[in-house]
């Protein structure tokens, strides 16, 4: 598997948490849905260059919190601070194409392909709002060089792939966006292990290529394994946070999340 030269806006030359201002900061929001409150003062944050986790059970919040943090829901309270290099952005305030060119990609849950279009549209709509043609036919390429499958089934209709070939295009286009920061949501989802193992190994190679990753994932064990640090999230309230290597030896999260 090839990872260089992937994508990205600028490589991290910082060491993790040699920063003391956390690149992505959630302070205290609540969600509603209707009248229904599905967030609690949900507070994270995540320093450039780490891979942090959100674990939980169904309806735990997850999706939702991500779904937050890129402007698809607007919190009732609280605020969301993204700082890379150039600024601060105030992403609770931001519409969502804003925030997209702020630097932040998100694979939602259910991959969110366009089946009827081809894979080649698809990862074309990742670069939606760039206008450097050139930049962008070479990020093809290395997207392309990177999932070679997509190169193979360029032409077809993106329904037409399998699960884990859908879950890598919509990696492929969310990089497509050369985000600082990506968030993804149930990558392994419906995936055969064999695959979801092939699908960690790129987000650990895209990780050391500079790209900042906020995961949602309900295969705690794979989780915990891959990232640095982890929030355990029930219904809708961050109950637990640390090192995720702590948190896999924790006796109450094994019991909950690791089968014992």
């Amino acid at each position: 598997m090839r990872t260089s030269a992937l994508p990205i806006r600028k490589k991290n030359k910082m060491s993790i948490n040699d920063s003391k201002i956390p690149f992505l900061s959630v302070k205290e929001i609540d969600v509603f849905r209707g009248a229904t409150h599905v967030l609690y003062n949900v507070s994270l944050h995540v320093f450039q260059g780490e891979i942090v986790s959100l674990i939980g059970a169904n309806g735990a919040g997850k999706s939702t919190t991500l779904r937050t943090i890129s402007g698809l829901i607007r919190p009732q309270k609280g605020t969301i601070s993204y700082t890379p290099q150039n600024g601060v952005h105030a992403l609770h305030s931001l519409d969502v194409e804003d925030i997209v060119k702020a630097g932040i990609g998100h694979c939602p849950e259910g991959r969110g392909i366009f089946s009827q279009m081809s894979v080649y549209e698809n990862l074309l709509m990742g670069a939606f709002l760039r206008k450097d043609t050139t930049a962008i036919a070479k990020d093809l390429g290395e997207i392309c060089e990177m999932f070679p499958i997509l190169s193979e089934r360029a032409d077809q209709p993106a329904g037409n792939l399998s699960g884990g070939e859908q879950m890598m295009l919509a990696m492929g286009r969310a990089l497509m966006g050369r985000p600082n920061l990506l968030m993804l949501d149930e990558p392994s989802l419906g995936l055969a292990p064999l695959v979801v193992e092939t699908i960690f190994k790129h987000l650990e190679g895209i990780n050391k290529e500079g790209v900042t990753i906020l995961l949602v994932e309900q295969n705690a064990i794979m989780a915990l394994a891959l990232s640095h640090r982890t929030y355990v999230l029930e219904t809708g309230r961050v109950v637990m946070e640390g090192d995720s290597s702590d948190l896999a030896d924790d006796e109450n999260v094994r019991k909950a999340y690791l089968g014992g």
